[in-house]
């Protein structure tokens, strides 16, 4: 069982990242636009990754859903991979 997650450098998250400890139930709280989302596309871009077995994804596994990824480059932090 995932018991924590760290997130880094991942759309509107940047440097230092979020370290997150998950419970058997986890509520997130907070105001519009302060990431909420952002952390189940981190784990839901991982989810991806490991079924495409690559870094640059393009549409998310389950295409029902209308989240799009569009590449590696689209998901870094400010769009600066040069920095990694």
């Amino acid at each position: 069982m995932i018991t924590k997650i760290y997130i880094e450098n991942f759309k509107g998250i940047g440097s230092p990242g979020v370290e997150i400890e998950l419970k058997p139930i986890t509520l997130l709280f907070g105001a519009n636009s302060s990431g909420k989302s952002t952390i189940f596309h981190a784990l839901l871009y991982l989810n991806t990754i490991l079924e495409q077995k690559s870094g640059d994804v393009y549409c998310p596994s389950n295409s029902g859903n209308n989240l799009n990824f569009n590449g590696f480059k689209n998901v870094i932090n400010n769009h600066q991979s040069e920095n990694l």
